[in-house]
């Protein structure tokens, strides 16, 4: 299809790498995402970046496209309608999601969410998710919940795939260090003491998610990459547990499912396939609930990002107004 069959509603989201999103209309009435990433903009930049950045930039782009055709038929992954060029910057079609969870933590519940049925309800899903993506021989390798996704009626789906990737077979492993510090497996940090990482590490990932879900944001959010990285090297895995209160009760089957994800060696954390069954699971929320745990009351997809917008240039003010008023005060006084 081309861009004549689409009108440009709103701008919802901006990311790395030239990336805008859109909230469009198809020509049949239909509501959809419309990620554009802008190609002049990236070639703009060439003389900036070293060859291998440039390669690594664009593989990026294209492994993304591959995984989305890949694995666009599961109910657990955002669809993926189609992709063109258009005047130099390429269209990515995809359904349209009413936000991530990340959104709703971070405007309905900054310090998590409130019930344990409804972080089942979404552990589940993403499982699943997993298991399909896992059987499908892909990695994830960027589980966390700006990547757990949701449509109007409450449903979990996954996605952005940027640096998934594609295994030749289950036994094979990888070495790149690629995903988001705060949620990536020992193995993934250093890759020459494990001897790899496979589709385990995304296992790893769900597991801080769970943390970050039940607490608004994983461990160690508040420490540099560097620091990060060390703690999970060094130390044992976060116990969820340890971080109950009185106003917040873990139950032992969450805590164990979370125990179970974040085991340090990944030869003994389970596979997704097996923690379908777990105990956890037992107690889940109805999708009428989650749709209103999740909808109700969350500001419009377009009204997030203009808020957000303004936050952070009222952040870049401050900071700016910071380093002008230490320019000007005299060293002693």
């Amino acid at each position: 299809m081309a861009k004549e069959g689409y009108t440009v509603i709103e701008q919802i989201g901006a990311g790395m790498n030239s990336n805008l999103v859109f909230l469009a209309q198809c020509s049949n009435g239909e509501k959809v995402a419309i990620k554009q990433i802008d190609l002049n903009q990236l070639n703009n930049n060439l003389e900036k970046e070293t060859e291998g950045q440039i390669a690594q930039r664009n593989d990026k782009i294209d492994k993304e496209v591959m995984a989305l055709k890949r694995v666009t038929t599961s109910e657990y992954v955002v669809p993926f309608y189609c992709s063109f060029i258009h005047l130099k910057t390429l269209w990515v079609i995809m359904e349209l999601q009413e936000g991530s969870l990340r959104d709703v933590l971070k405007w309905k519940y900054p310090t998590g969410l409130e019930e344990e049925p409804v972080i089942a309800h979404i552990c589940h899903r993403v499982v699943e998710g997993l298991s399909f993506l896992h059987d499908q021989k892909m990695i994830h390798r960027d589980i966390k919940t700006g990547n757990i996704l949701f449509n109007k009626d409450g449903v979990i789906k996954l996605a952005d795939f940027g640096v998934s990737a594609i295994m030749a077979d289950k036994d094979e492993k990888k070495t790149t260090m690629v995903g988001t510090w705060q949620w990536m497996a020992p193995e993934v940090i250093d890759p020459g003491t494990f001897g790899g990482y496979d589709f385990k590490a995304d296992i790893w990932s769900l597991g801080i998610t769970c943390i970050e879900l039940a607490f608004g944001a994983p461990p160690y959010s508040s420490l540099t990459p560097n620091h990060v990285m060390m703690n999970i090297l060094s130390k044992e895995p976060p116990s969820i547990k340890q971080l109950a209160s009185p106003s917040k009760q873990i139950s032992n089957f969450f805590s164990d499912f979370v125990s179970l994800c974040t085991r340090k060696n990944p030869v003994s954390r389970p596979t997704a396939q097996m923690l379908s069954g777990h105990k956890f699971f037992r107690d889940m929320c109805s999708p009428e609930d989650m749709k209103k745990v999740l909808l109700e009351g969350l500001p419009s997809l377009g009204e997030r990002f203009n808020l957000s917008t303004q936050q952070q240039k009222k952040q870049a003010q401050l900071k700016l107004g910071g380093l002008m008023i230490s320019k000007n005060v005299a060293p002693g006084n």
